[in-house]
């Protein structure tokens, strides 16, 4: 971003006093640089690149953090009120997060060959089951994803560009790619939130729609067991066997909404388990933007 030559001087001069020790001076010189924005973000990884001072290279991170995370609340904002709310541009927008420095058009053109390598092999008369037998083999049998199942799931692989790398992703990161190709292909497949379990609906509409309709489910798929496909008494059974108390939402679709809010509740969860208090915080601010 080109930044004129008076902004630039007062950027640096802002900068160059993030050392103060009086907190109340310094929450107001870091407030002014986060009011500033994008414009200083160059300044401030530059800064940060050339500091050996472990203090200074904390704040210098927090402002940046904090600038970053106003981008991102901008971004899940927008999301929230498009018309798709396209699950695969959100796990784009929490990857983006995550790092700051990630190439979204190459991640983006990763993205879209996965929907048209599937799309392609689509037509009008495959069923339902067919559909989404079409779905599990390429992307369990053909491309060979799988959960992390590890009892301390590893963070990045909460993250798309990662999943898509190394072929293993958190569960609720591969649920939650699942469900997005499925729904980029025009399939009407819902999240259900079903306790301990990342589960979809397919139902009888002819076609996705962001805002649900009464409609029937014909099946549920689960993504983190190779999209095996079950009916309404497994989940009565599943139910049964936890001793928990059967709701209806157990059972039917979700909007994306919940699955944008599980996903940051997650994300925060694997935040707070590294010991990234900053991370944390922000998380927090972006659950906020969702409400």
């Amino acid at each position: 971003m080109e930044v004129n030559q008076d902004l630039q001087k007062d950027i640096r001069s802002l900068i160059s006093m993030l050392d103060e020790p009086d907190m109340n001076l310094y929450g107001k010189i870091s407030q002014s640089i986060i009011n500033i924005g994008d414009p200083a973000m160059e300044m401030l990884e530059e800064a940060k690149d050339n500091t050996f001072d472990p203090d200074m290279s904390e704040r210098l991170e927090e402002v940046i953090l904090a600038i970053h995370t106003n981008n991102i609340k901008e971004d899940l904002k927008a999301w929230k009120h498009s018309y798709n709310k396209d699950i695969l541009q959100l796990l784009q927008i929490l990857n983006k997060f995550h790092n700051r420095r990630l190439d979204t058009l190459e991640l983006n053109d990763r993205v879209n060959s996965m929907h048209k390598v599937i799309w392609l092999e689509m037509n009008e008369d495959l069923t339902s089951l067919e559909c989404i037998r079409l779905v599990n083999h390429f992307i369990f049998r053909t491309w060979q994803y799988k959960p992390d199942t590890s009892d301390k799931p590893e963070t990045d692989l909460f993250f798309l560009n990662n999943a898509i790398k190394n072929k293993t992703a958190h569960p609720s990161m591969l649920g939650a790619l699942y469900l997005g190709l499925c729904q980029r292909l025009n399939l009407p497949v819902y999240y259900v939130a079903l306790p301990e379990n990342f589960i979809l609906a397919y139902t009888s509409q002819t076609s996705f729609k962001p805002a649900i309709e009464t409609t029937i489910v014909l099946f549920y798929t689960n993504p983190l067991l190779e999209g095996i496909i079950f009916n309404m008494s497994e989940i009565k059974r599943f139910l049964k066997n936890h001793d928990i108390e059967s709701r209806s939402e157990f059972f039917e679709p979700a909007n994306n909404l919940l699955v944008a809010s599980l996903l940051l509740r997650e994300m925060k969860e694997l935040y707070q388990a590294s010991g990234n208090k900053m991370k944390t915080n922000s998380v927090n601010q972006l659950i906020d933007s969702l409400v």
